[in-house]
């Protein structure tokens, strides 16, 4: 009984420790997950008292959600003014 105890309070500590050194998820990382980077940054923006891990990843979060509304705008322009050289085209 004594074996499974200390084996127990090795296993819970091996698994305590792992989690310390644990890196912020990066932009990279949430460039492949944009559907995490948006919960993430909405999670984010109703929360204070951050951590610095999660002040980080809140910011790398937030980072990509930024890039992708831009690449949806610059899309949506870009079909615009295709659709504006289409209209001038067709009334030459």
């Amino acid at each position: 009984m004594k074996n499974v105890i200390i084996a127990s309070l090795a296993v819970g500590v091996v698994l305590f420790l792992s989690g310390c050194g644990e890196e912020p998820k990066s932009v990279e990382y949430f460039m492949q997950h944009p559907d995490e980077a948006e919960i993430k940054n909405n999670r984010c923006m109703g929360a204070s008292d951050k951590s610095t891990f999660e002040k980080e990843e809140c910011k790398n979060a937030s980072e990509v959600v930024i890039r992708k509304i831009r690449e949806k705008s610059n899309e949506a322009l870009k079909k615009h003014q295709d659709e504006i050289k289409e209209t001038l085209e067709k009334n030459k």
